[in-house]
């Protein structure tokens, strides 16, 4: 009797570790080898308000996750998040397979916003505090319609509960 106890109480600890942990929001900060570009993701366990910035020599642009739109728009974004354009945010980080990418995408799915990708190589530590190099495509706040290129950058990678 006691062991089945023991193992249930243990199940449940377990499961609610899992679903804890699917909610915690994730940070990546990204800085370039010259210190002037820099990017900011805040990544929440449930994407609904996902959000991403870009700033270049002071110059700024700001994303939120349009994938819950509807959720969203009824929260107010432009009270939540102001000058922040909706846009569809994906990120797939898997710290333990050497895997970390970041996409920002227009509204329309057009075009891409920003683009991550990590040098698997480089990624080093745990899921709750990692480092990596990447290269970053991003539009230029400086200019309308100028992309930045292959900028490469060094990134923190890690979650709060």
């Amino acid at each position: 009797m006691f062991t089945k106890i023991l193992t249930t109480a243990a199940t449940l600890v377990g499961f609610s570790s899992v679903s804890y942990a699917g909610a915690a929001n994730a940070l990546l900060e990204c800085v370039s080898d010259s210190g002037k570009t820099k990017l900011v993701a805040d990544i929440p366990g449930d994407y609904s308000s996902a959000a991403v910035s870009i700033n270049v020599e002071g110059k700024e642009l700001h994303w939120i996750n349009s994938a819950r739109e509807g959720e969203i728009i009824y929260s107010k974004p432009q009270e939540q998040y102001p000058n922040y354009e909706l846009a569809t945010i994906s990120s797939v980080v898997s710290i333990s397979r050497k895997v970390a990418t970041l996409q920002v995408v227009d509204k329309k799915y057009e075009f891409n916003k920003i683009t991550l990708i990590a040098y698997p190589e480089t990624i080093k530590g745990k899921t709750a505090d990692a480092t990596f190099r990447a290269t970053l495509s991003t539009k230029d706040p400086r200019a309308e319609n100028k992309y930045l290129y292959d900028v490469p950058v060094t990134c923190k990678y890690g979650y709060s509960i």
